[in-house]
């Protein structure tokens, strides 16, 4: 659910920053054209599927809305809110929380990041004894992984 050892230092994804509890609000978009839904998540986290108030003309707290841990059918032209109540989970825990898509192709191009819960100048804790012996790197497998990427129906078409 988090990790605070990240060897090598940050990643190049975003990595947005809160203090532990605060309330905090991502508003997402999916572009319009690239043809694949993504099911969005926030490790460690739920909101509010349906965050509004005062009949929609306001965001905040709806004691009717269904509660989510992700998102699914993020696709072209879709828009939401994630509104968390409180950074780092129920109990304000603080640490880095994964955010990504759920099809490992795409999370693998990038759609991933880190939401960091405290301090962000916090030192990484050492990792002891996880050196990779030469030799025994794991290669990926991308044999199961093109079936969840959708091909263009006529590649070939001119705008």
């Amino acid at each position: 659910m988090l990790s605070n050892q990240l060897v090598g230092g940050d990643p190049k994804t975003p990595i947005f920053t809160a203090d532990p509890g605060e309330r905090v609000r991502f508003r997402m978009a999916h572009p319009y054209g690239t043809g694949t839904s993504q099911v969005f998540t926030v490790h460690g986290h739920v909101w509010p599927r349906n965050p509004y108030k005062n009949e929609s003309t306001e965001i905040g707290d709806n004691s009717l809305s269904q509660w989510l841990g992700s998102r699914d059918n993020h696709g072209a032209t879709d828009h939401f809110e994630i509104v968390l109540g409180s950074a780092g989970g129920e109990r304000g825990k603080p640490g880095d929380y994964l955010y990504t898509v759920y099809l490992p192709g795409q999370a693998q191009l990038g759609a991933w990041g880190i939401f960091r819960v405290g301090k962000s100048d916090a030192p990484v804790p050492s990792i002891v004894g996880c050196k990779v012996v030469p030799g025994t790197e794991q290669k990926e497998d991308t044999s199961d992984r093109d079936r969840f990427i959708r091909q263009p129906i006529n590649p070939g078409a001119k705008p």
